[in-house]
């Protein structure tokens, strides 16, 4: 159980989140009251690192892409992941459904948004 535990550690402890790039990566089109952003626009508040199941023999930096939609308080209201082992699709979407995000303001509004976050994990 302590390997466990270690293992876990380790694996939440090397994950490193990238910034969006390039044209090709863009989330699918959002409805017209949802803002289409990059995650460079977005602040995230708390982020929550996946679990790998230990038990996994997947190569590694496992790389996970995700598609947040957030409501008017930074809260996740639709998460999509995407590109991801099929592993790792559950403890991905669980913990980016924990996440949370300074809210989009516009005009003195808070909005919603959609960007995606693509998420490496080296351990």
């Amino acid at each position: 159980m302590t390997r466990w535990i270690a293992a876990a550690a380790l694996c939440l402890l090397s994950t490193v989140v990238l910034a969006e790039g390039g044209e090709g990566d863009k989330p699918p089109a959002p409805a017209s009251d949802v803002l289409k952003l990059k995650w460079q626009d977005v602040k995230s508040t708390k982020q929550v690192k996946p679990v790998v199941p230990p038990f996994a023999k997947l190569p590694r930096p496992i790389r996970c892409e995700i598609v947040f939609t957030i409501d008017e308080a930074g809260v996740p209201s639709d998460v999509q992941v995407d590109s991801c082992p099929e592993l790792m699709q559950p403890n991905a979407k669980k913990a980016a459904n924990k996440w949370r995000f300074e809210p989009v303001m516009r005009e003195g509004q808070a909005r919603k948004a959609s960007f995606k976050v693509i998420l490496k994990i080296d351990r």
